[in-house]
């Protein structure tokens, strides 16, 4: 059996389709992506983001044609093969050869008070569209013998957290498809990247889905976290390198991880002391 071969990019004929492209690590992975000189797709919701994003880089491209934005929500998973199909028609017939699966719905609140249909949007944008968007995707690479798949995860793929149980589950979901796909393209020159992007500066405790459901608790902020753009340059060159994982989280995560699996007991009573602040807001 041959190794897998390497996939090499040549980013000026590559067509990059980015989810949760308006902000945050996804405008990054645009700019980083755009500046290489690929043509751009990006999914998003908030049309007045995304137009600030989009002008701001039709500045720079005189021909105004290598990038173009959806508004979609990925929550709605039945639309995806419509907007599939738009995406590849406004590019002039040109199927992506990366998918980037950055979008995230982040949803707090305990077991005892989220209502299902958060779990539900929780699992729609972060394990469902993932997945629809790999199904379109993907035939057309495989057929081309060439392209690649990113997979945002979270430290939430080696244990979970109270109070953000829908999130978590939802991105150990979307960690265990890519484990799959990962093997089940061995034999294709298709790259798979994993990505656990650790903390970084950006917006995600603001745009935190709580519903009051932890009462007046607020999530502390990290100062120290490196940038969107750090995190969506390192993922770049981990594509360029070969790489099929990609781990920026922290001492403190890996500890955790270790932990987790080595001394379960031991590792939950730490995590919840830690949190016991949060614990007395359960309503």
């Amino acid at each position: 059996m041959k190794p897998k071969t390497r996939v090499t990019w040549r980013w000026a004929a590559e067509h990059i389709l980015i989810t949760g492209g308006s902000s945050g690590l996804g405008e990054a992975l645009v700019k980083r992506g755009f500046s290489r000189g690929a043509r751009i797709t990006i999914v998003a919701r908030d049309e007045a983001r995304v137009k600030e994003v989009v002008g701001s880089l039709e500045a720079i491209d005189s021909a105004k044609r290598r990038v173009r934005y959806f508004l979609c929500d990925l929550a709605e998973t039945s639309e995806i093969g419509n907007l599939f199909d738009q995406i590849v028609a406004e590019q002039e017939g040109q199927y992506p050869s990366l998918l980037i699966n950055n979008a995230g719905y982040n949803a707090a609140g305990f077991v005892l008070n989220t209502p299902i249909e958060v779990y539900r949007r929780n699992y729609a944008v972060n394990t469902m569209a993932p997945i629809a968007l790999m199904q379109f995707a993907l035939p057309r690479m495989i057929e081309a013998k060439h392209g690649g798949v990113v997979n945002i995860v979270s430290a939430a793929m080696y244990h979970s957290f109270p109070g953000i149980s829908s999130y978590c589950a939802s991105k150990f979901a979307l960690g265990a498809i890519h484990e799959s796909l990962e093997s089940e393209l061995y034999l294709d020159p298709i790259q798979t990247l994993y990505v656990n992007p650790g903390g970084f500066q950006s917006r995600y405790w603001e745009h935190l889905d709580h519903g009051g459901r932890l009462k007046n608790y607020k999530h502390p902020k990290r100062s120290k976290d490196r940038s969107a753009d750090q995190v969506a340059e390192a993922i770049y060159c981990a594509l360029e390198s070969g790489k099929q994982s990609l781990d920026l989280s922290g001492s403190i995560d890996h500890v955790g991880e270790w932990l987790n699996f080595f001394l379960p007991s031991l590792f939950k009573s730490l995590l919840s002391k830690r949190n016991i602040q949060l614990l007395e807001n359960r309503p």
